[in-house]
């Protein structure tokens, strides 16, 4: 098995049914998966029995041919051979017309490498994906739902996009080579409160106050945005925030809350 791809199978039966549950799975959706491997997700997915389509992309040649073989006969299952951050996008615009302004969605046991990635291109796609439910670092999954005390940049850009919450919490003996960090079941679902300011303000702030955690916003954004330090600290007490309150402190309604005081 070639391990410079990620690739942990996932086999756990009863977490592979309450994915597919939480992907709440009806006639004419389209759903995307990243990763299947040898179908173990695909395989619960289909058997729902919904009049659905079925994109399956994975990247290791053999197990495309594997999948192609075990599929022959399903004529809803498309295999597509590629690396998912360049196919994903293309394969949405591709489709657009036909997934009713965002009625899809996307779900994958992904390589742990490509979580920050993978999560900038699906958070680009037009229209966003109606729920997404990825199996990911644990570590990485609880502080995407973290409060203040652990917020961190990619914190900050899914919660403009998504409501994200942590559904399962799954063993290394799970998965077939057993990961080496403990993994955890993700769900976002496309978030129904309009953000109270602009994408590019918001991603333009962040990006900047982010930029080295461990030091304070007032010298973040002096540094990266030119924002005199005193203005921050009126901001931030404006807030109930210390001068010395670094990016970490912050929640998204705080976060919001701060950058329209700039604006």
């Amino acid at each position: 098995m070639p391990r410079k791809l990620g690739q942990h199978f996932f086999r756990h039966s009863p977490s592979l049914k309450k994915i597919t549950s939480a992907l709440e799975i009806k006639n004419g959706d389209f759903i995307f998966e990243i990763g299947p491997g040898h179908g173990e997700l695909s395989d619960f997915l289909i058997s729902t029995g919904a009049e659905t389509s079925f994109f399956l992309l994975e990247k290791d040649k053999k197990l495309v041919s594997f999948l192609k073989n075990k599929y022959a006969d399903s004529k809803n299952i498309e295999i597509i051979e590629g690396d998912a951050l360049k196919t994903l996008p293309l394969l949405v615009e591709k489709h657009q017309l036909k997934i009713n302004g965002g009625d899809y969605k996307i779900a994958g046991n992904i390589p742990y490498y490509l979580t920050g990635r993978l999560f900038r291109i699906i958070s680009g796609l037009h229209p966003l994906p109606k729920l997404v439910v990825f199996t990911i670092q644990k570590e990485v999954a609880e502080r995407i739902c973290s409060k203040k005390g652990d917020f961190n940049l990619l914190s900050a850009s899914i919660l403009f996009f998504w409501d994200p919450q942590v559904i399962l919490r799954l063993k290394r003996g799970d998965f077939n080579p057993p990961p080496e960090v403990d993994s955890a079941v993700i769900l976002l679902k496309k978030s129904n409160t309009p953000p109270i300011i602009s994408e590019s303000t918001y991603f333009s702030f962040i990006r900047a106050a982010f930029k080295q955690p461990r030091k304070t916003l007032t010298n973040n954004l002096f540094s990266g945005l030119k924002i005199p330090k005193a203005t921050t600290e009126k901001a931030l007490a404006d807030l109930n925030l210390s001068a010395l309150s670094r990016p970490e402190d912050l929640d998204f309604p705080l976060l919001q809350k701060l950058i329209k005081l700039f604006s």
